[in-house]
This record gives structure tokens, C-alpha cells and sequence, in this order.
């Protein structure tokens, strides 16, 4: 069937794969050329299956409004975003047509085809921020709605180093930015100091694994303070200044499954907002009421 998209163009030789539940359009597969026109790029979605790394999936996703999601590419297709050029397998949009997120490869790992041939394929882009300055190979890399720099996910093997207030820190996974270009999260590769309102503590999440550079463990403010951490190797005691009580927050070993010898650390998580301290989501200190003693936790 042929299926027209308006401002985007007609669908020749187009199946539909998927309906949202009120009916509307949600995905197709197209079986022939088709040229898509989208905010100044000329586009063709994936029309033939190459078998060793092609995913099977919608070569178009629509938003429930009728707006154009996504595309897979028939090929790899260069864009020009902002003052960035790159080569890419698949794009999401905001509804406004502007890019939200590219994929510079979109190769299926299976038993054919691993993700070592997939990395091997991919290709190293240059970046410099305030902060770093590298070239790295990219899972992706997501854009605010006027397609600056939202976050960029590294492949895993890649590393990278983040220049933050004195700090030399060793990334990995990808990180994320505030609109104005500063550092919001990152992701250590190994533990860090950082200086917070409690006094130093290292960070390092030891479970992180890597899906995407949206949002990692290490958070920091516009401004450049420390918002947010989680911590593998320290202790934080926390005493109350009226009667002395106290409460021990350590990270700990657990079981994966019951009756399991085998075993998980679990991470100290720390917020700091304003006065208080929050710690592992539940347990809230204000600054004025409790002090804080950090200490080194040691594993046999």
C-alpha cells in the first residue's frame, strides 16, 4: 500500500506494523526506495534486510499525533547537527522535527554477528566541551529540543577524562550536560575523591552497568557542586548533635538470589539538597542536626 505522511512525503510499497490501542498509525516497514523529508534532511528509511546485522524492526515509528519518531536508515547517512557532523543508522525526533537522538550504528549483536564486529565498525568522533576534550567511538548521543548537546553514550571499552574543579576524572559509560554546556552526571571508572558539605568521600558505583550516559551516579549542580553520588568503598556515620545516637550506612554484600553464594555489592547513595543529606533514598539528615563521620570500608 501506499501511505501518505504529509509534509514528510509519501510511503510507496509501505506495511503497517503497529497501531496505537485508539488505532492511529504507530510503525511500518516500507519494501522499496522511499524518501523522507524531515527538518532539512533527506532520508531513506530501511527497506531491505541484510541478515547477518539488520534488526528486525519498524523502519518508521510515528508519534500518536502523526508526527515522524523515528527512522531507521537504509544505510548509513551523514547529517550535519549544529556544528557536529555525523554518520548514522537511525534517528529520533521530537515532534517538532528537530533531532533528538542519533545512533551512529544500529547493527543486531547475535551469535553472527558480536559486539566486537559491531565496535570494530564504529568510528571515533572528536569533542571538546569546557570540561574534556577527546575522540572516542559512540553508542549515541541525545540533543534538547534546540539540538545542543544532551548526553553522549561511549561504547564500553572506551574511556575518557572529565576535568571538574580540580578533579581529573576517569570516565566511562558516557555523560550528560545542562543546556548551558556544563557538566550535569558522569560515570567514574574508578573511585574519585569529591569534595561535599560531609567531607570527602569517594565515588564509584560498582553495579553501573552502562546502558546509557543519560543519567549516572555522579550528579553535580549547574553551578559546579556536588549533587549526588554513590559510593562503594566508604562508610558514613551519621551522629545526631542532641543525645549521640547514631546509624552506620555502609556499602554491603548481598546475596543475588536466596540460598546463592553468589554475591553483590550494594552502594552507599548520597544526595545533598540544600541543609540536607539524603541517603539511600530513605533517610533524610539535616546538616544542622547531625554530623557525619566518613571512614574507609574494607573487604576481605
Amino acid at each position: 500500500m501506499n501511505y501518505s505522511l504529509g509534509k514528510y512525503g509519501t510511503l510507496n510499497n509501505a506495511v503497517i506494523t503497529e497501531r496505537y490501542s485508539n488505532g492511529e498509525v504507530e510503525s511500518f516497514k516500507v519494501e522499496e526506495e522511499n524518501t523522507i523529508h524531515i527538518n532539512g534532511h533527506t532520508l531513506i528509511p530501511r527497506y531491505t534486510i541484510e541478515e547477518t546485522r539488520t534488526r528486525e524492526s519498524p523502519a518508521i515509528r510515528l508519534y500518536k499525533t502523526g508526527e515522524i519518531k523515528s527512522i531507521d536508515l537504509e544505510k548509513s547517512t551523514t547529517i550535519s547537527i549544529k556544528d557536529y557532523t555525523f554518520n548514522v543508522e537511525k534517528i529520533v525526533f521530537y515532534k517538532s522535527g528537530a533531532v533528538k537522538k542519533i545512533f551512529p550504528l544500529n547493527g543486531k549483536v547475535s551469535g553472527y554477528w558480536t559486539q566486537d564486529d559491531e565496535y570494530n565498525l564504529a568510528e571515533s568522533y572528536k569533542f571538546k566541551f569546557d570540561f574534556t576534550e577527546f575522540s572516542a567511538k559512540l553508542i549515541s548521543i541525545k540533543f534538547y529540543d534546540d539540538e545542543k548537546i544532551k548526553s553522549i553514550t561511549l561504547w564500553p571499552r572506551e574511556k575518557i577524562i572529565i576535568h571538574h574543579n580540580n578533579l581529573i576524572i576517569e570516565n566511562r559509560i558516557g555523560f550528560s550536560l545542562y543546556k548551558s554546556g556544563k557538566i550535569m552526571t558522569c560515570e567514574p571508572s574508578k573511585p574519585v575523591y569529591i569534595n561535599t558539605p560531609i567531607g570527602k568521600i569517594k565515588a564509584y558505583d560498582i553495579n553501573s552497568i552502562g546502558i546509557h550516559g543519560e543519567d549516572n551516579s555522579l550528579k553535580f549542580n549547574e553551578d559546579g557542586t556536588i549533587r549526588a553520588l554513590k559510593t562503594s568503598t566508604n562508610t558514613i556515620v551519621v551522629i545526631n548533635n542532641n543525645d549521640g545516637r547514631l546509624k552506620v550506612h555502609q556499602p554491603r554484600s548481598v546475596s543475588l538470589y536466596a540460598n546463592s553464594d553468589l554475591k553483590e555489592l550494594t552502594t552507599v547513595d548520597v544526595e545533598f539538597d540544600n541543609d540536607n543529606v539524603i541517603i539511600n533514598k530513605d533517610y533524610i539528615y539535616n546538616r544542622k542536626e547531625y554530623y557525619f563521620v566518613i571512614k574507609e570500608k574494607s573487604y576481605g
